[in-house]
Parts: C-alpha cells; structure tokens; sequence
C-alpha cells in the first residue's frame, strides 16, 4: 500500500530532484562517510572534552526519559522531566564546542 501522502506530484519532484542530484545517490553518501579521518589527538579530546561529556550525559537523561516512561507508570518526576534535561545539557554541549578547552592537546 502506498502512502496517501505521497502524490504523484510529489513523486514527479522527488524524480527530478534525483535526476539533477539534490539527492545524492548513496554511494556518493558511503564513500563520503567512508572518506572521513579523525584528528591526530581524537582519544585525548574523546577524554577531556567537555562537549563529549555533556553529549554523553544527555543521552542517558534522553535513555532514563525513555526508560521512566516504559517502566513506571507513575513516575516520581513529572513527565518531561529528563526531557528537558536532556535538551538543556544538549544546549551546553553545542556552546562547550564552540568553546576553546585549555588542557586539550593543541589548544593554546
């Protein structure tokens, strides 16, 4: 069955957006990704970036939200809680990137 949604219209635009490559093809896409190198410091930045860090602790407040709302069905938090931990930390992170960190390895 096909997706109501899809109408031939959109299926006419979806073609031509391939055809004049808006849409890469997917090899295009996996030799890209297979192309990508990491920097010559990657394990001491994995270790004492603060970006890496904050990424880490919002996915498991995202894991607990999820885990909170499959187990509990009254949860001693109020829905959303962990949500909006989770994108608070998230903001931190982005700004944590952007943000020179003294004791990484080439950062003067």
């Amino acid at each position: 069955m096909t997706d109501p949604r899809l109408t031939p219209q959109w299926k006419d635009v979806l073609a031509r957006a391939w055809s004049i490559r808006l849409i890469p093809q997917w090899k295009d896409v996996l030799a890209r990704a297979w192309s990508i190198r990491l920097i010559p410091q990657w394990k001491d930045v994995l270790a004492r970036a603060w970006s890496i860090r904050l990424t880490i602790l919002a996915s498991a407040l995202s894991g607990a939200e999820v885990l909170i709302s499959i187990l509990a069905d009254n949860p001693p938090l109020p829905r959303g809680t962990f949500a909006i931990l989770a994108m608070l930390v998230t903001m931190g992170a982005g700004i944590a990137r952007l943000v020179a960190q003294r004791d990484l390895p080439g950062v003067q």
